[in-house]
């Protein structure tokens, strides 16, 4: 499992998957995500998605600020056993299908 860096154009077709949900065949299972990172303002779009999209399941949220954790935990109701301060502990604990890596920065600065 490799964590992705996401730009504008990958984070917004993620969300825009989430449209599609509605289609996805009830037998089918989600992919299995987690979020590294809560300082990108994008996570909020994903926080609010995914929780209605039938493809995709948030397992995980890793951020080291344990304040901005408990912030995003509060507003979008997440459940404590998804906050890891620690990103190899996640990995080897929910062995997520796929990670985005929601980062401030240029994409210069990759």
């Amino acid at each position: 499992m490799q964590i992705i860096r996401l730009s504008v154009l990958m984070a917004t077709t993620f969300v825009g998957l989430s449209l599609s949900s509605a289609q996805a065949p009830a037998s089918q299972k989600p992919i299995r995500v987690a979020i590294v990172g809560l300082v990108h303002g994008h996570v909020q779009g994903f926080l609010q998605e995914l929780p209605s999209n039938r493809n995709a399941e948030l397992v995980a949220v890793v951020e080291p600020d344990k304040a901005l954790a408990e912030k995003y935990a509060t507003r979008y109701h997440l459940a404590s056993n998804l906050l890891y301060t620690d990103t190899e502990k996640m990995l080897n604990e929910q062995h997520p299908d796929a990670g985005l890596h929601l980062h401030q920065g240029s994409p210069q600065s990759d």
